[in-house]
């Protein structure tokens, strides 16, 4: 066997040699990293901010001064 067909025989496909190196990449698993921390972040706020329906806000009567 001749080194060109044992290098056809390894050879991988462009496409996949550029989906796989996607796919590993550090910028990839960054930006999930970055959406995920920025959703988690924003639920938090909405939930600490978000005013629960049930616990509306009253008014105490005062106790009234005797005069």
């Amino acid at each position: 066997m001749s080194e060109q067909n044992r290098s056809a025989l390894w050879a991988v496909p462009e496409q996949l040699e550029r989906v796989l190196a996607t796919e590993v990449s550090l910028r990839y698993r960054l930006r999930h990293v970055a959406v995920g921390l920025v959703g988690s972040c924003g639920a938090a706020v909405i939930a600490v901010l978000w005013p629960p329906s049930r616990m509306r806000c009253r008014r105490v009567p005062r106790p009234s001064s005797p005069d």
